[in-house]
């Protein structure tokens, strides 16, 4: 964990989820549900160290991260891992006893997400799925993103992993693990 501090640890959540995004203070306040004036210095701090860079639109500082900074892949993984779509995903998953396999695909997997791409998750086990729809309506929240689940018995997986084109698809590409071992080869 890199901070103990929830403005610090919202914050990176919210850009290393979004890293398309720019938003002035006031804007991120309101969607983190943060105080704007902890939220600035927080952002000062780390503009200082080289992780945010800023652009000013009349009176107005709009933040962003930068991409080139020499420690923001390390960032990345662990803020991603520790606070953003893995850790949330993998702690609602976690919920869920007769989950045998879930793993994240498609542009977030192959980090080639941007700011508009939806998260794609496949789900393999027994679920229920109201429940598991709701845990994702409050992540889509709090992640700001959309987040598209496909769910598949352990029979129904078996049965369609070597006929469906899109589950083909999905099992030749990356994925990231967060339940069970990648056992889709």
């Amino acid at each position: 964990m890199l901070s103990k501090s929830k403005t610090t640890r919202k914050l990176l959540a919210f850009y290393f989820t979004n890293p398309q995004a720019k938003k002035y203070v006031r804007q991120l306040a309101r969607v983190l549900g943060l105080d704007a004036g902890n939220l600035s210095k927080e952002l000062k701090k780390f503009e200082t160290q080289g992780l945010f860079l800023s652009t000013r639109n009349g009176d107005q500082k709009i933040f962003y991260l930068n991409k080139n900074y020499h420690l923001f892949e390390e960032y990345k993984n662990i803020i991603l891992k520790t606070e953003g779509i893995e850790a949330s995903l993998k702690k609602l998953l976690s919920q869920f006893k007769k989950i045998e396999q879930a793993y994240i695909f498609g542009s977030f997997a192959d980090n080639s997400q941007r700011t508009d791409s939806d998260i794609d998750l496949l789900v393999i086990g027994q679920v229920d799925f109201g429940k598991l729809n709701r845990g994702i309506n409050q992540l889509e929240k709090k992640l700001q993103r959309e987040i598209n689940q496909v769910v598949y018995s352990s029979q129904e997986f078996q049965a369609q992993k070597r006929k469906s084109p899109f589950l083909k698809n999905i099992l030749r590409n990356k994925k990231v693990i967060l339940i069970g071992q990648d056992e889709t080869k």
